[in-house]
């Protein structure tokens, strides 16, 4: 993986130098680095000390994963956009980690041992495995907590911003952990068991990474044994939809693609109640690109940025030319916000790029069509489908313009410009296009002058807005 690497407070102190190279690094994860599934992993760190932040602003990174690097004592993420999952395993464990504001997620895999391990900052979730020959062998689930402390003994000393301690209970047949509260002592409060069940991130980890062979027969056998297998599997994930991640990084690890898309199938299928997901030949011909029945009726069902990316990489397969028919269907406007996030998530000169821009100019040309004044008589469906994006219609075309590139994605920013023009009013479009100036995108001076040539403008002032616009004093709001 490669990442730009910056040495700046190393080259202050001529005289320790070399040594403090050795001590200190500081590392920013751009988003071209960045894998398809938003992963990044460092192995092979020298340096004690490292210190991790990412350029972008939108979140990109969704797993960071550290490996091989026994030297490693500090690691300090605060600079870090948040919730991405953080993976160490028992060799790289930091003794002492800092997570970004809001916080970051941990998957620990443990072969001997427990580690010490103090972590500073908002913990969603963690996943601790204790890998088979582990006296504590198993996956443990712990929710969230205002910081975390692994101790490798049953001493316990409180730390000021950590909540949890966890460690291995006495019989060393599982993990205990204890929550702290302000100005309650430790004796006061007592152990309790870690949940060994597996959630679903820890339980697809467990499936993905078998043998290839065992993989296959688990997800494609049409026996009894894999159908309960499955179902059992099927019934112990209670977000479906929150394991597209987890199955494309499997993809992208090299598992069968076959394998993985039947999973993927079956999952979409148990997200929207049915009874026959865990058949494999009904979830591949049923299977759609919809998640969550759970959703409210009147609304559309939602698509997972992840589940794009899945369908992009094997879509050249024959067991997905029906789900692929259903993205090319004239149906996708509410898809729109999640296909541009996907055109940006992909790295320059992307052998799909250009497949994932005619989805987009698919689902923009859908939305001009819901929004047009010829059409009438709309279904309920189609008003749900439109009412995705045209409720805030400027906010959402600045959401959208802001995180496409601007030459990588000019015919795309083209025809959102272009909506823009023939479905905002002439004040929204002023104001976006100040908006758009403000952050630094540019193109606004169509959208000013559609706005002026319509003599639709509101007010004497909306026009000395838009004229100054053109002008050069850029300062519309």
């Amino acid at each position: 993986m490669r990442l730009a690497m910056l040495a700046g407070d190393l080259d202050d102190d001529r005289i320790h130098k070399m040594g403090r190279e050795r001590e200190q690094r500081r590392l920013v994860i751009r988003h071209e680095v960045l894998g398809l599934a938003g992963d990044c992993a460092l192995r092979g760190i020298a340096a004690s000390s490292l210190t991790v932040e990412t350029e972008d602003s939108q979140g990109y990174l969704r797993c960071l994963r550290i490996a091989e690097s026994p030297a490693l004592r500090s690691l300090d993420l605060s600079a870090c956009t948040p919730d991405f999952e953080l993976q160490l395993d028992s060799v790289t464990a930091p003794k002492e980690i800092v997570l970004p504001e809001g916080g970051a997620r941990l998957f620990l895999s443990v072969r001997e041992g427990f580690p010490t391990i103090r972590i500073s900052g908002r913990v969603p979730g963690v996943v601790i495995e204790c890998m088979s020959g582990h006296p504590a062998a198993g996956t443990f689930v712990l929710d969230a907590s205002d910081g975390l402390a692994l101790l490798p003994t049953d001493d316990l000393e409180p730390v000021r911003g950590i909540e949890r301690y966890v460690r291995i209970d006495q019989s060393e047949r599982g993990l205990q952990y204890k929550d702290l509260r302000r100005r309650v002592q430790p004796n006061d409060m007592l152990w309790k068991l870690a949940d060994a069940k597996a959630d679903q991130h820890a339980s697809i980890d467990r499936i993905t990474r078998a043998d290839p062979d065992e993989l296959c027969r688990f997800a494609l056998g049409t026996n009894e044994g894999a159908r309960a297998a499955r179902r059992e599997w099927l019934d112990s994930v209670p977000r479906p939809e929150a394991v597209c991640a987890h199955l494309l990084r499997a993809l992208l690890r090299g598992a069968p693609p076959r394998a993985i898309w039947a999973l993927r199938c079956m999952l979409q299928r148990e997200s929207v109640c049915d009874a026959h997901a865990h058949v494999v030949g009904h979830a591949l011909l049923a299977a759609g690109s919809g998640w969550g029945a759970r959703r409210p009726a009147w609304q559309v069902k939602k698509s997972i940025p992840e589940d794009l990316l899945l369908l992009l990489r094997v879509r050249r397969m024959a067991i997905t030319r029906r789900c692929q028919r259903w993205f090319l269907r004239p149906s996708g406007a509410h898809l729109l916000e999640d296909l541009v996030d996907l055109a940006a998530r992909l790295p320059p000169h992307d052998p799909d790029a250009r497949t994932v821009e005619c989805w987009i100019l698919a689902a923009i040309e859908r939305t001009r069509f819901l929004s047009s004044d010829a059409d009438g008589e709309r279904t309920r469906e189609e008003y749900r489908e439109l009412d995705v994006i045209s409720w805030r219609l400027p906010d959402t075309l600045f959401r959208l313009i802001t995180r496409l590139h601007p030459s990588r994605h000019a015919r795309i920013i083209e025809e959102l410009m272009r909506l823009g023009i023939e479905q905002l009013s002439a004040d929204d479009r002023v104001r976006l296009a100040g908006k758009l100036h403000a952050a630094g995108q540019g193109g606004g001076g169509r959208l000013v002058t559609s706005a002026l040539q319509s003599g639709e403008l509101s007010s004497r002032k909306m026009r000395t807005r838009a004229a100054r616009f053109l002008l050069g004093n850029e300062d519309v709001e």
